[in-house]
């Protein structure tokens, strides 16, 4: 890289800082051989890997585009997962039976909720985030509560309402559908 100057150390990355989109990593400039060339400031990426997981071995330069496709489907998985989701079920357990409907918008990674209504009864699933996400599920969890689970599956063209915590709602049913 051709930089004026660095913002994130490699003691940062030693104590492990995290970076995050929109984190200056350092500022354009001109530098090395390319100073008495008089081209204009410019970045060249790439990632720099090594042998083994202690980082002990060969450095080995990797051309970036890679983890740039990997980023990509990574969106384009989410993309799919887009839109409201409806599921409306009946269970009966000795307590009684309950009506169950579920609420779950999916607007974007930051924006989601997941509202749960037994008996008219709203629940408003608080600190909802994705787990993980791929072409065949979303994996919801609470950052409040780790015993919630939430997954939203597709199977065979159809969604389905799955995960732990739907499971113990009425064992052993584990899957519910859903409309899209």
């Amino acid at each position: 890289m051709h930089l004026d100057s660095v913002s994130v150390t490699e003691a940062d990355a030693n104590a492990k800082k995290e970076v995050h989109a929109g984190t200056v990593l350092g500022y354009a400039g001109v530098s090395g051989s390319i100073a008495s060339g008089g081209k204009a400031p410019h970045l060249h990426l790439e990632i720099a890997t090594v042998l083994d997981a202690y980082g002990h071995g060969e450095s080995v330069r990797t051309n970036p585009a890679r983890f740039v496709a990997l980023i990509q489907k990574a969106s384009d998985d989410f993309a799919q997962w887009k839109g409201n989701y409806y599921a409306n079920f009946e269970i009966s357990r000795a307590e009684g039976d309950f009506q169950i409907k579920y609420t779950i918008r999916i607007l974007s990674i930051d924006d989601i909720s997941i509202i749960e209504k037994i008996n008219n009864e709203d629940n408003n699933i608080q600190d909802i985030f994705i787990e993980s996400v791929s072409a065949d599920k979303i994996v919801f969890k609470s950052k409040s509560d780790k015993n919630l689970e939430y997954i939203v599956s597709k199977i065979k063209g159809a969604y389905y309402l799955m995960g732990s915590t739907i499971y113990l709602l009425n064992p052993p049913n584990d899957k519910y559908l859903l409309k899209k």
